[in-house]
């Protein structure tokens, strides 16, 4: 039941973020008629150019943290989409920095093309490794849980019957008494 819940919140929150996406690239093209300003329309053109990169990102995420929510092994793709789309998110993030040397029009200097791969292969690497070592971690954590909230229930229940034994003794007495 938490599982059917937890895709549900994902898919809703997810669905609703692309729509915000959708909605602000929609204004932001019918804005474009309405201002003549080359940075504006830069950026503009830049997302629309960026789009299919954007949802393949998105699209990717969104089956990773599908997954990461099920339970194990069905979790196991989770990492290989995380790195994935970091290794999207991360092409994108430079073309966001191609798009600021073009607008202020200073070359930062950096080698692009091979600092790109590196730390492409930076990040994928450590979103592989990471998930994996969530995955694994949280591999005994629920049956922990319900072992913990078994024991606790079992200790309430022997506090309750002390409790019931101790009004029951209590009402013998004032029997006892009164008689």
């Amino acid at each position: 039941m938490k599982q059917l819940r937890d895709v549900t919140n994902i898919l809703v929150t997810r669905v609703i973020s692309l729509l915000i996406f959708l909605i602000l690239i929609g204004l932001l093209n019918f804005l474009l008629d309405f201002f003549d300003n080359s940075v504006f329309s830069s950026v503009v053109y830049f997302l629309n150019f960026n789009f299919g990169l954007v949802m393949v990102f998105w699209v990717l995420f969104l089956f990773g943290d599908l997954f990461y929510v099920l339970v194990f092994p069905l979790d196991l793709p989770a990492p290989i989409f995380h790195a994935i789309g970091s290794s999207f998110l991360v092409l994108f993030v430079f073309r966001i920095f191609s798009l600021l040397e073009d607008l202020i029009g200073i070359k930062i200097g950096l080698p692009v093309d091979s600092l790109y791969l590196f730390v492409t292969l930076i990040v994928f690497i450590s979103v592989f490794i990471v998930g994996y070592f969530r995955i694994f971690d949280r591999i005994g954590t629920p049956r922990t849980k319900a072992v913990k909230k078994a024991r606790a229930r079992k200790k309430e229940l022997r506090l309750e019957q002390k409790i019931k034994n101790v009004v029951e003794s209590s009402i013998e007495d004032i029997k006892r008494a009164v008689e």
